[in-house]
Parts: C-alpha cells; structure tokens; sequence
C-alpha cells in the first residue's frame, strides 16, 4: 500500500523485462527524443541547364596553315573554373562565385554569367525544397 501508485498501473518493459510506468508517465528527456528522430534526408542539388557551347567572348585563333612548322603553337583559352552557386529553393541560382580560376579572367567570367542563368533541381531536407550551395566545375576546351 506504500507505493502511491494504483494497481496494475507499471508495465513490463519488453527489452529488460522490468516493471517500469506506462509510457504516459514516463519522463524522457531532450537528448532520448534527438536520438530517436531520423536523420533528415538530405538530396544535393542536380544541374538540369545543359553546358555546350564555348563563350561568344572567348578567343578566336586564326591559324595560317602555310607557316605550319614545329616552332608554331597555337595558344587557345583552355581551362577548368570551378565555380560555387548558391542554389536557390526554386531552383534558380541566387549567388555564383569563382572558387578556383581557370587562369584566365575571360573564361572564369563566362562561367559566372552563365551559371546565373542555369536551372537545378533544389536540394531537398525530408522532401522540401530548400536552399544550398553547389559547386560546379566548368570545363572550356577548344574543339
């Protein structure tokens, strides 16, 4: 009788066996609910504008096939711009930035300019579009 608690009102816990209070009554603390709750699902963007052409401003190399010889070289813009794009809920680019220059300022302006017009799927937190920065490497080759 010096329990307090009414008759039949413990259970027994399935995993220990113990008699332990209906789960009404049990306290749980913060840290036991975060570590039940999923991890939220996460999805990066996804680049759906596709990169096919070469910069209208980029170099144009006349070459004289006449002077052919082992001597000539032919210098065209060529490099790699890795750029970060803040990727919008809509899937519109919010913010482009250079985060490694291909070592020449035409093509890393191009690549700027043309990211802001790219279109991605948005990232996603438990299924809901939000926004998250990517980071797209742009490749200019000479064909």
């Amino acid at each position: 009788m010096g329990s307090g608690r009414a008759a039949g009102s413990e259970v027994a816990d399935d995993r220990t066996g113990e008699t332990v209070p209906p789960p009404f009554l049990q306290v749980t603390t913060v840290q036991e609910v975060v570590e039940r709750r999923p991890p939220p699902r996460f999805t990066p963007p996804v680049l759906l504008t596709p990169m096919t052409s070469y910069p209208g401003e980029g170099y144009a190399v006349v070459l004289d096939r006449t002077a052919i010889s082992p001597e000539i070289r032919t210098l065209a813009a060529e490099g790699t711009v890795v750029v970060r794009l803040l990727v919008l809920a809509d899937g519109s680019v919010g913010r482009s930035e250079v985060v490694s220059s291909s070592g020449h300022p035409v093509l890393d302006q191009a690549a700027l300019s043309a990211s802001l017009g790219w279109r991605f799927r948005p990232a996603t937190r438990d299924g809901r579009p939000i926004d998250a920065w990517a980071i797209v490497p742009v490749r200019f080759v000479v064909p």
